[in-house]
């Protein structure tokens, strides 16, 4: 939630404008050396400063402390001579004035009066502060109180007092770059359709997509929220005019703590494409937005979910992870949409192929055609605003992990497979050249030439699942990395991937899962993977050398595969892969909106707390005892099933981590619960063709 932090961030913008007008209060050294005047206790100096009673002083002081004034440096200025912190004397301070709230110290004005008598007024002539964050208040002419300047809540509805004016929320939002925010891209993205059932087919392709927009507890505002859409041959962007039911579709008015799911109708990618496919969520003030593919679990077996990212904050650096492709018709994927008016050029460096060929839209002429990539190649694409370019694998074992997108615009990058397994038991192994056999990885000796021998060996892991995450641009990423376990279901592990933005990285995991592994040196787009059932740190040893972390939950039949159908004592026993990217330790917040939704049997969230940190769930303080200590001891995580759907709130006194996650019978989602989008590192440039 930055909500909480957003308004404390703009309370400390209205403190920070205050404590700028207020200057320094004095401190004890202003008792030495600087002291002026050395009237009694009671006495007239002629300055026209008013007498002290005498039973306000304490002995040895001539003045109250800090309050009394002598008398004005300029007339009408902020200077004035006042009562040092001892009382023993003048010294020349910042007059201290009040501000709206009677909460803050703030400049004031140095007046004489008719009498020849020195005082401080309440505030500077002119000057601006917040009633809260609803007003922006003025100081009167005669500095003696202030006046409402302008009334953000009721005349301008949807802006905040800053200070001196007031300003659109979402405006205000850009600053904290965080995961809330007002302008929001989601993509159907390609999902398994594969016989089986009842009806002989599992449709998760054709399943309901949906974008879940919820509205943090601690927003004062209402937010109203539309959704968007692009056709084919149109001039311009649409609200979308009827939800999946065929029902009007209307803005959404969310109130503080609302949540709402726009069930969209079919707008899905399938196969390599580019068309204008995307959806834009638009809300007045800033909101979470996630998006599920598809809502609900029931006979797809084939679900994940997303945290979306603000376009506000969007980069054109990518480096993307995703998943091997393991059966004939189940691909991975990366896609692109072009989220900014006009035309946006995109590069993009194929990691592995040959890919699958395309069109840029249904229809569309034989010169239109997207051709095969080949692994190392790079091509130039042309977007406009709404197009989705979604490139896919073509043989099993191809993997796009690595693959790297640049762009001249900002750009939304997903990366995720229709269907994949996780682990990957089937691999095809140590393949000769010359004959082209290898082994299957499993066993290390059953003959295979590539990865679907292994699986019809009986090596692969059941069962697949869709994967989707978007990707965080490489000006995110961080060093460091906090990996906790998933919800243990069986013996089984999770699986992670590293991948390195520059070349020469060197990574080390604290404490390493196994004695024996060490992450390979990687260059930009090289990753490394392997299994854990253990919490542990992932550090890149070079602050200049930012590193991707990637987690996958296994399938209901992991650890091993049931070779001959038999499920065995040790399996998870339910759900299936799901794609989580970590969050960098540099990207932490102290507070988190999430949501959990009904469609699963099992929700749960992991929460990375630093050592000595308070954490508290939906109000409720957590008990430090529950706390798990992880790798170096500086950090712990804490693990909790959520009993009850919608949204939760997530704070501590430190910043923390979050993912969520839910498995039911074959079929899991999981993303990350939210982070910052602080700029660390500096964007790749753009080549242009």
């Amino acid at each position: 939630m930055r909500f909480p932090h957003l308004f404390q961030c703009l309370s400390t913008i209205v403190l920070g404008v205050a404590l700028a007008l207020s200057g320094c209060q004095g401190t004890e050294d202003d008792d030495a050396g600087n002291a002026s005047g050395d009237a009694g206790a009671g006495s007239d100096d002629s300055s026209g400063f008013v007498d002290v009673p005498s039973d306000l002083l304490k002995p040895g002081q001539i003045c109250v402390p800090n309050v009394d004034v002598k008398a004005c440096v300029i007339e009408g200025g902020k200077l004035a001579m006042i009562c040092n912190n001892s009382g023993t004397g003048y010294v020349e301070r910042v007059c201290p004035g009040e501000d709206p709230n009677g909460s803050q110290t703030v400049d004031a004005q140095c007046r004489t009066s008719e009498e020849g008598k020195a005082s401080c007024t309440t505030c500077f002539p002119g000057d601006r502060a917040c009633l809260g964050e609803i007003k922006v208040m003025e100081c009167a002419a005669d500095g003696s109180e202030w006046a409402v300047n302008a009334d953000c809540e009721n005349d301008q509805p949807g802006t905040v007092c800053t200070g001196q004016v007031c300003e659109k929320l979402c405006d205000v939002n850009v600053k904290f770059n965080s995961y809330i925010g007002c302008d929001y891209w989601g993509v159907d993205l390609d999902n398994a359709f594969v016989p089986g059932g009842k009806e002989g087919y599992y449709d998760a392709s054709g399943a309901q997509y949906a974008i879940a927009v919820s509205n943090p507890p601690d927003s004062p505002l209402t937010a109203i929220v539309k959704v968007y859409q692009k056709n084919i041959g149109d001039s311009g962007e649409q609200e979308v005019p009827f939800d999946v039911d065929g029902n009007p579709m209307e803005p959404v008015e969310l109130k503080p703590g609302d949540l709402h799911v726009f069930k969209l109708p079919r707008r899905d990618v399938n196969g390599t494409t580019l068309a204008p496919l995307a959806y834009r969520v638009e809300s007045d003030v800033p909101i979470i937005a996630y998006q599920f593919n598809p809502m609900e679990n029931e006979n797809v077996f084939s679900n994940d979910a997303s945290l979306l990212l603000p376009s506000a904050l969007l980069g054109r650096d990518y480096v993307v992870m995703t998943r091997e492709q393991t059966f004939e018709i189940l691909r991975g994927f990366i896609t692109v949409v072009a989220v900014m008016e006009g035309e946006t050029t995109v590069s993009v460096e194929i990691s592995d192929g040959p890919t699958l060929a395309g069109y840029k839209y249904p229809d569309a002429p034989d010169e239109e055609a997207i051709p095969i990539m080949h692994a190392g190649e790079t091509r130039m694409f042309k977007l406009q605003q709404y197009d989705v370019l979604n490139i896919e694998t073509n043989r099993p074992g191809a993997d796009l992990t690595g693959t790297r997108v640049l762009s001249d615009q900002r750009v939304a990058v997903f990366g995720g497979s229709e269907a994949a397994n996780a682990p990957n038991d089937a691999r095809c192994i140590d393949i000769d050249p010359d004959t082209n056999k290898g082994v299957c990885e499993y066993d290390g000796k059953t003959t295979c030439t590539d990865l679907l021998d292994c699986v019809g060996a009986g090596f692969n892991t059941c069962c697949a699942d869709h994967l989707e995450q978007q990707m965080f641009p490489v000006k995110t990423w961080g060093t460091s990395y906090v990996a906790t376990k998933s919800w243990d279901r069986g013996k089984e592990s999770d699986i992670w991937r590293i991948i390195a933005a520059e070349d020469n990285t060197t990574v080390v995991l604290v404490p390493p899962p196994d004695a024996s592994l060490s992450v390979p040196v990687l260059n930009r787009g090289e990753w490394f993977e392997f299994e854990s059932r253990k919490h542990f740190e992932i550090h890149s040893t070079d602050e200049d050398k930012p590193i991707l972390v990637g987690q996958f939950l296994a399938a209901q039949d992991a650890p091993e595969p049931n070779v001959g159908g038999q499920a065995q004592a040790d399996d998870a026993g339910t759900g299936d892969p799901a794609f989580i990217l970590a969050v960098p330790v540099q990207q932490y917040r102290t507070d988190y909106v999430v949501f959990t939704t009904a469609e699963y049997e099992d929700n749960y969230v992991n929460i990375t707390i630093p050592a000595g940190a308070s954490l508290s769930i939906d109000g409720d303080p957590i008990p430090a005892g529950y706390f798990e200590i992880i790798g170096s001891g500086l950090y712990s995580v804490y693990r909790q099933r959520f009993k009850n759907p919608g949204p939760h709130v997530i704070s501590s006194s430190e910043p923390i981590g979050a993912i969520v996650y839910g498995y039911d019978q074959y079929v899991s989602y999981g993303y990350t619960g939210g982070l910052d989008l602080e700029e660390i590192n500096s964007e790749n440039p753009f080549a242009a063709p």
